[in-house]
C-alpha cells in the first residue's frame, strides 16, 4: 500500500495449495492480470501443463481465495472485474457475470464472444465472430447493440469509455482506427463516427486514459493518441515500447505514459512529447506513483538476477522541495 510514502505496507498474501490445481510433473507460471477498481481483489491466472485456472485473491482478506475455474467447473478464458466480488468471463464463447460472493453463475450474457473489455461495473463492448464475420457488440442496461461488422480476416481491437458523460466505443481493424460517440443509440438517436483515422502499420493494441478523454493505439514503438476534447491526433515514437508490437504503454496517472521495454524507465506526456528516461528498470514490470505524486516506485533486476523494488523522485517532488527552499 503505497498511499503514504513515509510508512509504505507490506501484505504478504499465501494462497494455500487447496485451491490450485497441482499435477505432479508440470511447469507452472503465475500471472497477476488485474486490481479492482477498489484494490480489494487480484485476479491471477495459473497455467499448468495443458490447463490454465483462474484465481480471484483478496489482499485485505487473505483467507478469501476463490479458485474460479474449479469453482464453477468451466474453462474460462478470460476474467475482468466488476467489483471485488463480482466479475465477467469468456467461456465456450458466452460472456458470463460470476458472484464469487454468492456463488452464483448468470446464464450467457452474449455468445460467440471471442473478447471483451468491460466499462464500470456492467457496461460491455465484445467483439462477436460468426459465420465468418466479427461484429462489435455494445452491452449497456441489458440491451444488446451492434455498433460494426466486418469479415473475419484482419483481428478487431476494441475499447469503451465515457467523456462528460457520453460514451464512446473505440475500434480498430488493421490500420484503421474508429470512434463512435454514443454507440449504445441508434443513428438517427445520437450514435455518430466522431474519427475515422488511417495508421501507418496494423494497430495491435488500444487504451484509453482513465479519465476517458485520450485514447492510445498502437504497434511497437509507434503510438497515437486522440484527444477527445480536443479533437486532435498526435503521432510519437516511444523507443521504450519497441521490443513489444503487443504490449500496450501504461498510464502512470491522467496524463503521463510510462514504459520499462528495453530496461529503461521512460515516462512521457500523453502525446509522447517531454520523454525523459528516469532509471534502468526491469522490462514489463509496473510502475506506479505514491499517494501524493511525489515518489515513482519501479522494480530492478542485477546481474545475479535479484528483483528489487526501487524508489525514485518525481519531478513533482523536485520541485515541491525548491518551492520549500
Amino acid at each position: 500500500d503505497l498511499s503514504d510514502n513515509k510508512q509504505p505496507k507490506y501484505i504478504s498474501i499465501t494462497i494455500p495449495s487447496s485451491a490450485l490445481t497441482m499435477p505432479s510433473g508440470s511447469a507452472h507460471t503465475y500471472e497477476l492480470l488485474e486490481w479492482d477498481a477498489n484494490s480489494d481483489g487480484i485476479v491471477m491466472r495459473h497455467r499448468y501443463g495443458g490447463g490454465e485456472e483462474y484465481i480471484r485473491i483478496s489482499p485485505t482478506r487473505s483467507s478469501d481465495v476463490v479458485n474460479i475455474t474449479t469453482k464453477f467447473g468451466l474453462n474460462f478464458s478470460d476474467v475482468q472485474f466488476s467489483s471485488s466480488d463480482i466479475l465477467y468471463g469468456i467461456e465456450s464463447g458466452n460472456l458470463r457475470r460470476i458472484d464469487v460472493g454468492t456463488g452464483s453463475l448468470s446464464e450467457p450474457l452474449m455468445k460467440n464472444i471471442v473478447t471483451f473489455r468491460l466499462y464500470g461495473e456492467k457496461d460491455v463492448i465484445a467483439v462477436r465472430h460468426k459465420d465468418a464475420a466479427y461484429s462489435v457488440e455494445l452491452l449497456v442496461d441489458n440491451k444488446t447493440n451492434t455498433i460494426a461488422s466486418y469479415d473475419d480476416t484482419i483481428a478487431v481491437h476494441i475499447a469503451l469509455t465515457k467523456y462528460f458523460g457520453d460514451r464512446y466505443a473505440v475500434i480498430s481493424r488493421g490500420a484503421s482506427f474508429e470512434l463512435v460517440k454514443n454507440p449504445e443509440k441508434s443513428a438517427k438517436d445520437g450514435m455518430e463516427k466522431v474519427v475515422t483515422m488511417t495508421y501507418p502499420v496494423d494497430i495491435q493494441w488500444l487504451d484509453v486514459s482513465k479519465t476517458g478523454r485520450h485514447v492510445i493505439a498502437g504497434n511497437g514503438s509507434l503510438v497515437v493518441t486522440y484527444d477527445i476534447e480536443l479533437a486532435r491526433r498526435s503521432d510519437s515514437v516511444l523507443p521504450g515500447v519497441a521490443a513489444g508490437a503487443t504490449q500496450p504503454v501504461a498510464w502512470l496517472d491522467d496524463f503521463l505514459l510510462v514504459s520499462a521495454t528495453d530496461n529503461k524507465l521512460r515516462l512521457c506526456d500523453f502525446d509522447g512529447d517531454n520523454q525523459q528516461i528516469v532509471v534502468d528498470a526491469l522490462p514489463g514490470a509496473p510502475a506506479v506513483l505514491s499517494g501524493d505524486n511525489t515518489l515513482l516506485y519501479s522494480f530492478a533486476k542485477n546481474s545475479a538476477g535479484t528483483v528489487s523494488l526501487q524508489v525514485s523522485l518525481t519531478i513533482l517532488s523536485v520541485e515541491k522541495t525548491l518551492e520549500e527552499v
